[in-house]
C-alpha cells in the first residue's frame, strides 16, 4: 500500500509541475483565446455557436495533450529512447548545424524543417491504409473548431513526433528556443482549424490559414488529398498538392463508423485493424468466400 501511495504521490507531483509550467499556462491561454475568438466571430457572422457532439471528446484530447499526460506517459519516454539510440549508435547525427546562428533564425529553420517532415508524414498517413485508421479520428468530426487541432490518436502523434525529432537532433536546437515561440505556433495551428474564410492576405500564401486548411477536412471528392501542410502552406504549393479554388466545403467528416467517446477512440483503430487482419486471413484460402456478416466495429460505435 505504501508503494502505491508513493507512486501516486510521485505522479501527482510530476503532473502538478507540468501544469504550472509557463509554457503550459501560455498554451492553455492561447487555445482558450483562439476558441473564444472563433466562437464569437462565427456567432456574429452566421448566428450559430461552434458546438457539436464531438466537442466533449475534443476537449478531452486537449486536456490529454496540454495537461502533460501524453508527454509524461508517451512523448518523454520516446524522446529519451530516441536520444539514447542516436547517442549510442549514430552520434554523428548530432551535427549542431545551427549552433552559432541567431536565436530567431534558429527557431524558424527548425520549425520549417519539422514542418516539412510533418507535411510528408501527413501525406503518408492518408496513403497507407493502416496509418489512416489512426489519422481518420482527426477527420471524423463534422464541425471543425480550434480544438480539432488536438484531436489526434496518440499513435498518430507519437509516430509523427518521432520523425520530427530527427531535425531537432541534427540541428541541435535547445528546448528553450522551441518553447519560447510555441505559443505562436499553437495559435496559428488552432485558428487553422476553423470553418472561416480567413486567408491572412499575402501572408496566407506562406502560412497556413482557415480558408486553406478547411479544404483538407472536406468530405467532397474535389478536395481529397489536398492542402496537407501543417503550419506552412507553402509546402503544398511547392509539391503540387495545393487546392487553388476559393470555395468553402459543404460538408466535413469521413465515411464509416467512429465512436464519439474519447476513450473508445483510443482503442477503436486497433479493433478495426484486427478485424481487417482476420478478414484478410480468412480470405486467403478461399478468395471467393462470402462475407460472414456485419463489421464488428459497428458494435462499439
Amino acid at each position: 500500500m505504501t508503494k502505491i501511495a508513493t507512486l501516486v504521490h510521485f505522479l501527482a507531483r510530476k503532473l502538478a509541475d507540468q501544469w504550472l509550467m509557463p509554457y503550459l499556462l501560455g498554451a492553455v491561454a492561447t487555445i482558450i483565446i483562439s476558441f473564444a475568438l472563433v466562437s464569437i466571430w462565427t456567432r456574429l457572422r452566421s448566428g450559430r455557436w461552434i458546438y457539436s457532439a464531438d466537442l466533449p471528446a475534443d476537449t478531452a484530447y486537449a486536456i490529454f495533450y496540454l495537461g502533460g499526460f501524453y508527454t509524461f506517459f508517451i512523448g518523454a519516454p520516446i524522446f529519451r529512447g530516441l536520444t539514447t539510440l542516436v547517442t549510442r549508435f549514430v552520434p554523428w547525427l548530432r551535427l549542431n548545424l545551427l549552433a552559432h546562428a541567431n536565436i530567431y533564425f534558429w527557431y524558424l529553420i527548425l520549425w520549417l524543417a519539422m514542418d516539412l517532415v510533418g507535411y510528408w508524414w501527413h501525406r503518408m498517413v492518408h496513403g497507407v491504409p493502416w496509418l489512416w485508421e489512426f489519422h481518420r479520428i482527426h477527420h471524423s468530426e463534422t464541425m471543425i473548431t480550434p480544438l480539432t487541432n488536438y484531436r489526434f490518436h496518440f499513435v498518430d502523434l507519437a509516430l509523427r513526433s518521432t520523425l520530427q525529432m530527427l531535425p531537432a537532433l541534427i540541428l541541435g536546437v535547445p528546448v528553450g528556443v522551441w518553447l519560447a515561440a510555441a505559443w505562436f505556433e499553437i495559435a496559428i495551428d488552432s485558428l487553422a482549424h476553423a470553418d472561416l474564410d480567413w486567408s491572412y492576405g499575402p501572408i496566407g500564401w506562406f502560412l497556413i490559414n482557415p480558408a486553406f486548411h478547411r479544404i483538407h477536412h472536406s468530405r467532397e471528392p474535389r478536395h481529397f488529398d489536398r492542402n496537407f501542410s501543417l503550419s506552412f502552406s507553402v509546402w503544398d504549393r511547392i509539391f503540387g498538392t495545393a487546392y487553388a479554388g476559393g470555395d468553402a466545403p459543404a460538408v466535413y467528416g469521413i465515411d464509416g463508423p467512429m465512436p464519439r467517446s474519447f476513450f473508445r477512440q483510443f482503442y477503436f483503430p486497433f479493433v478495426v485493424l484486427v478485424h481487417k487482419l482476420v478478414r484478410s486471413a480468412e480470405a486467403e484460402p478461399a478468395v471467393n468466400k462470402p462475407s460472414s456478416g456485419a463489421d464488428p466495429a459497428q458494435a462499439i460505435r
